[in-house]
Order: C-alpha cells, then sequence, then structure tokens
C-alpha cells in the first residue's frame, strides 16, 4: 500500500558540514514511501513479509520511510531485511499507526540529525483517533559527495476524499513548512574557544 506520507526539503549544513545550499548544486535523490497496514485481521504480516521485501529492493530508492510498522516482528523484520543497503533511523512510536523508520542508502547519504515530534498539529480541534496525523518522524541527512544537507519528514496521513480528512491533510503539510529554518552555520575560532554562529537565510533573514 503507497501512501503519499514522506516530504522532503532542503535544508543547509554548518561549514564545516558543506556550506550553503543555495550554491546553483541541483541535488537527485529518489524517495518511497509505504504504508504498510498494521491490521492482522485483514492483511497478516507472514504472508507478506517476502512479497514487501522483493518490492523495496527492486526499486532501489535512496530514501525509504515506512508507516503502520510500529509493532514486532513487523518493525524487527523490516529493519532486518534493510540493514545490509540501508542506514535506519527508528523510533518507537506511541501507536503501532505511527510512523516509525526512515531508511536511507550506506555510503551515499549521512545522518546529520534526527527526531520524532509528537505535537505537529499542536492543539486543535482533531480528536485522538486522528492522533497519528499530529506525529513528524525526521531525519536530516548529508549527502556524502556534494556535503548538501536535507530534511525528510515521515507523517502518517489521514487518507479519504471528505472535507474533513482534506482539511486535517492541509494543516498537517501547513504545520511543517515552518519548521524548515534555512540557515549557514560558521565556526568562528577566538580566544581558544570554538564559536558557532547561525547566519539565517529565507522568512528569517537578518538574524544571527
Amino acid at each position: 500500500i503507497f501512501a503519499v506520507a514522506a516530504l522532503c526539503v532542503a535544508s543547509s549544513c554548518s561549514k564545516g558540514q558543506g556550506g550553503d545550499v543555495t550554491d546553483g548544486y541541483v541535488m537527485k535523490l529518489s524517495v518511497a514511501t509505504y504504508n504498510v497496514l498494521h491490521v492482522e485481521s485483514k492483511a497478516p504480516w507472514a504472508p507478506r513479509k517476502d512479497a514487501i521485501n522483493n518490492m523495496v529492493h527492486s526499486l532501489g530508492t535512496d530514501v525509504i520511510c515506512f508507516q503502520e510498522c510500529g509493532y514486532v516482528p513487523m518493525m524487527d523484520d523490516l529493519q532486518e531485511m534493510l540493514k545490509d543497503e540501508y542506514e535506519i533511523h527508528s523510533t518507537m512510536p506511541i501507536t503501532e499507526f505511527d510512523p516509525a523508520l526512515i531508511c536511507w542508502k550506506k555510503g551515499k547519504y549521512s545522518k546529520v540529525d534526527g527526531g520524532y515530534s509528537y505535537s505537529l498539529l499542536g492543539d486543535t480541534e482533531y480528536k485522538y483517533s486522528e492522533h497519528g496525523s499530529s506525529i513528524a518522524h525526521w531525519v536530516k541527512l548529508q549527502e556524502v559527495s556534494s556535503g548538501k544537507c536535507f530534511l525528510i519528514y515521515d507523517i502518517h496521513l489521514k487518507a479519504g476524499s471528505e472535507a474533513a480528512s482534506q482539511k486535517l491533510r492541509f494543516h498537517c503539510m501547513q504545520a511543517l513548512c515552518p519548521a524548515v529554518i534555512d540557515k549557514t552555520r560558521y565556526l568562528v575560532d577566538y580566544g581558544g574557544h570554538t564559536f558557532e554562529v547561525d547566519e539565517f537565510h529565507g522568512d528569517n533573514a537578518g538574524l544571527t
């Protein structure tokens, strides 16, 4: 089952990690995202495991995100399938339906940072049944060959064409956009100490 539930955005690294992303370099990468359906009564995991393994490896994408995989043995099996070809950032989710795994090609990218936001939507009118859509699993990756960085967000968007679901998806994406902070970090040696000085760009241009 495919789910459009991953977002990739450009991000600056420090000067020591490749510099600014605005120097005209165009990074190309492929991203796949899978909702592997955690409902044993509808789709038992054991008969599907080998098919999912074959499909994921046949595509050979640079970055893979998974949703609805937060239970044993599914989460363990997916990591075992991918460990030879991919580095993996995993977080044990609050529920088995939340996003839990982000994977990227070994040797091609390295992880700069990563985390898990439990309140992407903040205080809203959304009830607990839509809880998964407020979770954002993310990593900041650096392309080894160029030193350029980018962010990957893995979120479990609620399906459906009705107005309420469309509104929820809009609020999820709207909440992610301001979270992207574009800055250049300079390492300044002075008086025997190294200071990290951040120069902000975009909407925060002028801040240091």
